[in-house]
């Protein structure tokens, strides 16, 4: 770690220490995951981490929360809406990311006041998010939601090189993840069905050995992102003949392959042109 991290570190420990109680909005990410075990491990705070679960969140991302929250020794509230039912969420806007934000973090806000008497709200968002398409970081802001990582100018392939070298390896490694949502094209409505199948199908493909990659939803076809280090995988029949099985029993009709290759936040090519 060379001195600009360090002192990124020193103006993360400045901030957190400002406060005596916090809650760590926890979604399981790499992000969530540095900034709670470090408020946890590097300050006398009382610290909460607070997951929210809804449709749009994969759930071995809420069990990986779970093991990693007792893994730190860290009090874990979880929070179940079932479903999201907010119409303008559900018509899948180009803005639908803050209309989510505002309604997940509204709850988180309201509920961590009323359950533990905490006004403080930490999110995961690093410093690499400001440069990308993020309409949710508006909503944060409006709520008063304080990123510490962003504060401290902390960027995503620091905070992997980070965990890794602090016997967090297989944190430091996980893939990046976003919201099921995400895999939908904007202005497409969104469903509980829809999501289902693409929660079961990255699942699958998960389960043969696949670390990054999407399915993108497109009515009955399945697009499917991998990168461009996993490719060769599906160079194999066998696989492929699965992947196709599989993804068709889930719903699909068709199954595809991008030639592009995996790119986290493709669908919002439509809005930066």
């Amino acid at each position: 770690m060379d001195y600009t991290f360090n002192k990124k570190i020193s103006d993360l420990n400045l901030l957190v220490l400002s406060y005596d109680k916090v809650i760590v909005a926890f979604s399981g990410g790499v992000d969530s995951a540095f900034l709670l075990w470090y408020c946890k491990n590097n300050t006398n705070s009382k610290v909460i981490a607070f997951t929210f679960i809804n449709n749009f969140i994969n759930k071995r991302d809420i069990e990986f929360a779970e093991l990693f929250c007792k893994k730190i020794n860290v009090e874990h509230f979880i929070y179940n809406s079932d479903e999201i039912t907010d119409s303008e969420i559900l018509k899948n806007p180009v803005n639908r990311c803050y209309f989510c934000k505002k309604e997940i973090f509204s709850t988180i806000k309201r509920l961590s006041k009323e359950k533990f008497g905490i006004n403080t709200i930490f999110d995961g968002t690093n410093f690499d998010d400001e440069f990308d398409y993020r309409p949710g970081l508006k909503a944060l802001d409006e709520l008063g939601i304080i990123s510490p990582l962003k504060i401290a100018k902390i960027t995503k392939k620091e905070i992997r090189t980070f965990l890794d070298k602090n016997g967090f390896s297989d944190i430091a490694n996980k893939p990046s993840n976003s919201c099921l949502a995400t895999r939908v094209p904007y202005n497409i409505e969104i469903t509980k069905e829809i999501l289902l199948k693409i929660e079961k199908s990255e699942n699958f493909l998960h389960d043969l050995g696949f670390k990054e990659f999407r399915v993108r939803y497109h009515n009955d076809i399945a697009r499917l992102e991998i990168s461009k280090d996993e490719y060769i995988i599906l160079f194999d029949s066998l696989i492929r003949d699965k992947i196709v099985e599989k993804l068709k029993s889930f719903g699909f009709k068709y199954v595809t392959l991008d030639l592009l290759t995996f790119k986290s936040g493709s669908m919002n090519e439509v809005i930066n042109g």
